[in-house]
C-alpha cells in the first residue's frame, strides 16, 4: 500500500523549478484530501479513473487554466508513479485535460457606446472615473488619443 502523498515529497524533486514543485505539492495535498474526505480514498492504488473524473468535476468553480494546472500535476504524478513502479495502472491515463484559454473574441465598447458612456456622466468625478476606466481597458485595438477627443 501506498498512501496518496500529502506533501508531494515523492515526486516534486529537483527536477522542476522551486515554484513548479511548490505548486505540485499544494496541488496533490489538495487531491489527497479531496480524496480523503470525498472518496475516503488514501491509497494510489485504490484511485480510479472514475476518482479523478469527480475530482474535476469539483474544480469546476476554478478558472480553465486552474483546473488544467491542477489535473495536469496529478496526471504527471500518475505518470510517474508506474515509471517508478509504485503502482501498476495509471489510472489518470484518459483524463482529458481541459482547454485553458476561450475560443471567445473579446467585447468592446463600440465608439458611440463609448460617447453613450461619457455622456451619462455628469459629475466631474464621473466624468474622470469613466475616462480612466476606458483608457485602462483601451489596448492596443483603438488609437491613442481616441478617448481624448471627446
Amino acid at each position: 500500500m501506498n498512501a496518496l502523498p500529502t506533501t508531494g515529497e515523492l515526486f516534486a524533486t529537483n527536477q522542476v523549478s522551486p515554484e513548479t514543485e511548490r505548486g505540485y505539492k499544494y496541488q496533490l495535498r489538495n487531491f489527497a484530501q479531496w480524496m480523503a474526505d470525498s472518496r475516503d480514498v488514501h491509497d494510489m492504488e485504490d484511485v480510479t479513473t472514475a476518482d479523478l473524473l469527480a475530482y474535476r468535476q469539483s474544480l469546476q468553480h476554478l478558472a480553465g487554466s486552474s483546473q488544467k494546472r491542477y489535473l495536469a500535476a496529478i496526471k504527471s504524478f500518475f505518470e510517474w508513479a508506474l515509471e517508478a513502479g509504485i503502482i501498476e495502472k495509471n489510472p489518470a491515463a484518459l483524463l482529458k485535460l481541459p482547454k485553458s484559454v476561450s475560443n471567445k473574441a473579446p467585447v468592446f465598447l463600440t465608439l458611440d457606446e463609448t460617447r453613450l458612456l461619457l455622456n451619462t456622466a455628469k459629475l466631474p468625478r464621473d466624468v474622470a472615473l469613466a475616462m480612466a476606466s476606458l483608457e485602462a481597458v483601451r489596448g492596443a485595438s483603438q488609437p491613442f488619443g481616441v478617448i481624448a477627443a471627446f
